[in-house]
């Protein structure tokens, strides 16, 4: 059973292929929260640009309107994601803005967890965000993307090195801090060594033991 907690928002930060998407989902049902990933954020981000100029102190989405798109984007193939995406996005400030914007504001609405995009920077000392870091060894990766996404060897190394390409470009465009800086971060977690089931009973753990305890910060 699902069970509320006063924690506002979780963010996952991943390497591709350490189990971001499935830790992501499985956590957010066990506490009952919404899950977004990160093609996601990119589709609201995009709706957001799109719907009006985004200006230096403009209101946020109403929240109605932002669950509504939310509810409607639907569960897309995650790995559609990393085969058709747009690499126009990364380079778009526009889009960066809000995308920004689509991550503060969903963290508002309380009980989310939200996968990549840099919301780990975005959400540095947001009252209730809890930074989780998943990382893995190469091989590690390689394997969990063939048994979750039965993809070939060579396709699930391909997929790896476009992943950490873009990711990399994306970070380092826009948020010039080290991604895998562990000082960012509430918990580090290598799932070459712990079960997905191991590392999702850790961050629960957590969760309840800073709920109990007020804000992440």
């Amino acid at each position: 059973m699902a069970v509320r907690l006063i924690m506002a928002v979780i963010s996952i930060s991943r390497q591709f292929g350490a189990g971001g998407k499935t830790l992501g989902e499985a956590v957010a049902l066990d506490l009952g929260y919404r899950f977004v990933h990160e093609g996601m954020l990119d589709k609201l981000a995009c709706e957001m640009a799109e719907s009006r100029p985004l200006a230096a102190g403009a209101e946020f989405y109403a929240q109605a309107h932002l669950t509504n798109v939310l509810s409607s984007l639907g569960p897309a193939d995650y790995l559609d994601y990393y085969i058709k995406q747009d690499d126009r996005l990364l380079s778009q400030e526009q889009h960066l803005g809000a995308l920004n914007q689509v991550i503060k504001e969903l963290a508002e609405m309380d009980n989310i967890v939200l996968l990549g995009r840099g919301s780990q920077f975005i959400l540095k000392g947001h009252p209730g965000a809890l930074r989780i870091l998943l990382v893995a060894d190469q091989e590690s990766r390689v394997d969990f993307l063939i048994r979750r996404y039965s993809v070939t060897p060579s396709k699930a190394q391909a997929l790896l090195k476009r992943a950490d390409k873009k990711r990399s470009r994306f970070l380092k465009l826009f948020f010039p801090t080290e991604p895998n800086e562990t000082s960012l971060y509430h918990m580090v977690l290598n799932t070459t060594w712990l079960s997905l089931d191991m590392a999702k009973g850790l961050i629960l753990d957590l969760v309840k033991r800073i709920s109990s305890q007020g804000e992440a910060g």
